[in-house]
């Protein structure tokens, strides 16, 4: 899959709110909407309801912690 990037945030990429019981999403799209680019992320236990929200508030750790996929799980 081509991975568009923008401002450290790639399509694939997956983040959760910073409540640790909270929902894993995925990036789906980048849109350029100004005055800062947007991503469509969706739920990846519920793929119907995809969401727009702003790359700055994705990349916030107030509000969302990346999710590195590629790493074992931590026991």
């Amino acid at each position: 899959m081509a991975r568009k990037a923008d401002q450290n945030v790639a399509i694939g990429d997956q983040f959760r709110v910073t409540n640790a019981h909270s929902s894993v999403f995925e990036v789906l799209e980048i849109r350029d909407i100004s005055p800062a680019p947007h991503a469509l992320i969706v739920k990846t236990n519920e793929r119907r309801s995809p969401s727009l929200i702003a790359v700055s508030t994705l990349l916030n750790p107030n509000f969302y912690q990346r999710v590195y996929t590629d790493e074992p799980p931590k026991h």
